[in-house]
C-alpha cells in the first residue's frame, strides 16, 4: 500500500496458499488481507492550495503565517487533528471563502479548521475555495479607510509605471520591487505596473538619498477632488536609517511594501494612511514578521480601487474637480524592529 508515516512505509499482511510440487494440495490456509490504516495522531505530509482568489492570500498554518499564490501549493506536514491548523480569511477584497476541498469534496465551510478527512493520504491535496462577493454599496471590512483617499484612475488598463533612480543601487532594486510586488500578487491580475527607464515617462519615482526625521517618505501629487485622483508619486528611503541588507532582507522588503502601499494611495486621514492594527503592512511599525498584505490591507485598497474590482459600487461620492492640483507628503519615522 502507499502510505507513509514520517516516511515509514505502513505495510499490507498477505499469506498466500503454498502448494505442493506434485500440485492439488494445500499446505496452508490462506488469511485475510490486514490493512493498517493510519491514525490521527500519526502525521503526515500533503499540500495545500487555493482557487478562486484574485491573487495570492495569507494563510495560517498551526500559527504561522504563509502566503499562498494561485496555482500553486504550499507543502505541509502536520497531524490530522491539531489546535489552529489552518485558517485563511474569511473575505479578502471582493472574493469570500465558501469552504475546504479535497478529492473534489467540499469537507468544511470554515475558514479556520483543526481537523482534516481521517482519508487524506500522502501527497494529497486540500484546497481553499473563493468566490466573487455580489455587487453591493457598502465597505469591504474591517479595512482603515478615509474619505479623503487618493487613487490611480484605470491601473489595469494603463499599468503604472516605476522607475528607478540611479541612487538605487544594484542591491536595493531588487529588494524593493519584492516590497512592491506584494500588493500586486496579492490583488492579482487587475492590477499591474512596468518598470520604465525614462524619468520622464514614470508615474512612480523611486529613490534613496537622506530623509530628515525619517526612515522614508511618500510624496504624492493629485488632483483637487474627493476621492483624490494621482498624477505622480515619488518614494525616497534613506540608506544611511537602514540596517543592513545582508541579515535584514526581510525587514526592508516589508518597509518597501508599506511605502508602497501609500504610492497607492492609501494615505489620507489623521492616522495619514497609517494602520491601528500592528498586523497590517501599513502599520506604522514595520517588522521581518509583516510578511502579507492582510485581509485589513487588501480591504482598503480594494475599496478604493472599485472601479478596477468592478463587482461593487464605489461607497463615496465624487466632488466636481476644480482642475487644480495639490500635493502631499507622508514622513514615515517608521519603527523598523528588526526581531
Amino acid at each position: 500500500m502507499n502510505h507513509f508515516v514520517s516516511g515509514i512505509a505502513l505495510t499490507s499482511i498477505l499469506v498466500m496458499p503454498l502448494f505442493g510440487c506434485s500440485g492439488g494440495g494445500s499446505l496452508a490456509s490462506s488469511s485475510p488481507i490486514k490493512i493498517e490504516l493510519p491514525s490521527p495522531n500519526q502525521t503526515r505530509n500533503y499540500t495545500i492550495g487555493i482557487a478562486g482568489t484574485r491573487g495570492s492570500i495569507p494563510l495560517s498554518f498551526l500559527g504561522v503565517s504563509n502566503v499562498i499564490a494561485p496555482g500553486g501549493s504550499i507543502a505541509a506536514k502536520s497531524k490530522i487533528s491539531a489546535t489552529s491548523l489552518l485558517s485563511v480569511p474569511e473575505v479578502y477584497g471582493d472574493r469570500r471563502f465558501v469552504g475546504w476541498e479535497y478529492r473534489g469534496t467540499r469537507f468544511s465551510t470554515s475558514a479556520a479548521i483543526s481537523e482534516l478527512p481521517a482519508t487524506l493520504n500522502v501527497g494529497e491535496t486540500i484546497t481553499a475555495v473563493y468566490e466573487p462577493i455580489e455587487a453591493r454599496t457598502s465597505p469591504l471590512v474591517p479595512n482603515y479607510n478615509h474619505d479623503d483617499y487618493y487613487y490611480w484612475k484605470s491601473p489595469d488598463q494603463a499599468r503604472l509605471k516605476i522607475y528607478f533612480d540611479t541612487t538605487v543601487n544594484g542591491d536595493f532594486k531588487p529588494i524593493l520591487q519584492e516590497g512592491f510586488d506584494r500588493w500586486f500578487n496579492a490583488l492579482g491580475s487587475s492590477f499591474g505596473y512596468t518598470l520604465v527607464t525614462d524619468q520622464a515617462e514614470a508615474q512612480i519615482v523611486v529613490k534613496m538619498g537622506p530623509v530628515v526625521g525619517s526612515v522614508a517618505q511618500t510624496s504624492i501629487i493629485a488632483t483637487n477632488t474627493i476621492p483624490a485622483s494621482l498624477v505622480s508619486a515619488s518614494i525616497i528611503l534613506d540608506p544611511a536609517q537602514l540596517p543592513p541588507i545582508q541579515s535584514n532582507r526581510g525587514v526592508i522588503v516589508a518597509l518597501a511594501a508599506h511605502e508602497f502601499g501609500h504610492a497607492l494611495g492609501i494615505s489620507g486621514g489623521s492616522t495619514q494612511g497609517h494602520s491601528d492594527d500592528a498586523a497590517d503592512t501599513m502599520f506604522p511599525i514595520v517588522t521581518v514578521n509583516t510578511i502579507h498584505i492582510t485581509p485589513r490591507d487588501i480591504n482598503t485598497l480594494t475599496n478604493m480601487y472599485n472601479d478596477v474590482f468592478s463587482s461593487r459600487h464605489k461607497p463615496v461620492t465624487h466632488r466636481a474637480a476644480s482642475g487644480l492640483l495639490h500635493s502631499k507628503t507622508i514622513d514615515c519615522p517608521v519603527n523598523i524592529a528588526t526581531k
